[in-house]
């Protein structure tokens, strides 16, 4: 990724909202109508969370390629052993995701949006 006011992530525009704040304040907000997802945050902050955002999305989509990114995990027929072996290989990739993540967002996107930035916190601290 490089540095930039806004990239494209799976045809969505992540636009960044310059603010003071650090990782731990990165505030996000998703307009799904339009395909954007708007992160409030410094320059470097922005840049981490775009990068950490395009990893974690790419490893989850590769672990759900049956299931748009838009769309809930549950409509795509994963049984709950094929999504505990699935979470448990993003886990051991170094995706910080639980079961909890899927059951709280549904969509591979909303998914990679939270544990993107979560992972980002943890690794801040």
């Amino acid at each position: 990724m490089e540095n930039a006011n806004e990239v494209v992530i799976a045809n969505h525009h992540v636009i960044h909202q310059e603010c003071n704040l650090g990782l731990d304040r990165l505030t996000i907000e998703i307009r799904p109508e339009k395909l954007e997802i708007y992160v409030s945050a410094t320059s470097d902050a922005f840049n981490a969370y775009v990068n950490r955002l395009d990893e974690v999305l790419s490893h989850i989509h590769r672990a759900f390629p049956e299931v748009p990114i838009n769309e809930s995990i549950f409509d795509f027929g994963v049984t709950s052993l094929q999504l505990l072996r699935r979470i448990g290989e993003l886990v051991a990739i170094g995706i910080p995701i639980d079961a909890v993540d899927i059951f709280q967002f549904f969509t591979p996107l909303q998914v990679s949006i939270n544990v993107a930035k979560r992972s980002l916190n943890t690794k801040e601290r």
